[in-house]
């Protein structure tokens, strides 16, 4: 069994990491939005203890929240491998035998030949979720649930490791299509500011960040404040 998942040193793992970047200028995102505050993942996958440290705390939260999890599969591209590592340590902490688990994530190229295999190098089994490992509009998360959807995966939901709380419906757009539920390890609300606070790029980028939750925000995220 895995250790309790603790959101207080979860926040902390992750306010305390090298993940966060600020912009004066703004970076467009994946998501098409630009912004001024974003998130660089490779800091920890590219660090074999980091990513370790990270596949444990999400192993937790998916053993707290939904224990009845067989298979995991990273959105693609970016949180491919950390979909493919907490696979591993998932199945290292329950029934660890032959032909139990299969690792699991999206094909780059679709094989038109066999729809149902097309869209994945092995085949999610059994109850699956998705992780994705930062969450703007959702769009990303929202078709690859669809994917899955399609291929007759036993999708039961979708692990976030930050909201950033900046899309008009905070994301829960695919929840309300396919009543596949979202689960937030942490959000911005929680971590921006001390995250701001710690690195301190500067008033000015400060109050583009706030004017940025200010448009796009969720009713909670527009009352982040970070410049006194």
């Amino acid at each position: 069994m895995s250790r309790p998942f603790n959101p207080d040193q979860f926040d902390n793992f992750v306010i305390n990491s090298s993940i966060h970047k600020f912009s004066l200028e703004g970076k467009m995102l994946s998501s098409k939005r630009k912004s001024h505050w974003y998130l660089d993942w490779e800091e920890i996958l590219n660090d074999s203890y980091l990513t370790s440290e990270l596949t444990g705390y999400i192993v937790s939260f998916i053993e707290e929240n939904i224990p009845e999890t067989k298979s995991i599969i990273g959105v693609p591209e970016g949180a491919t491998p950390l979909g493919i590592l907490t696979q591993y340590e998932w199945a290292r902490n329950h029934n660890f035998a032959r032909k139990e688990y299969t690792f699991s994530m999206f094909r780059g190229k679709i094989k038109e030949e066999d729809y149902k295999q097309s869209n994945f190098v092995g085949f999610p089994k059994g109850k699956t979720i998705i992780i994705e490992d930062s969450l703007t509009t959702g769009e990303s998360l929202e078709g690859a649930i669809e994917k899955l959807i399609r291929s007759k995966v036993d999708v039961i939901g979708g692990v976030i490791l930050i909201n950033r709380e900046q899309s008009e419906n905070n994301g829960l757009g695919i929840r309300k299509k396919n009543n596949i539920p979202y689960w937030y390890m942490t959000n911005a609300f929680r971590i921006l500011p001390k995250v701001y606070e710690k690195l301190n790029p500067g008033k000015e980028v400060g109050k583009k960040i706030e004017k940025e939750y200010e448009m796009y925000g969720t009713e909670r995220s527009k009352r982040i404040k970070l410049v006194l």
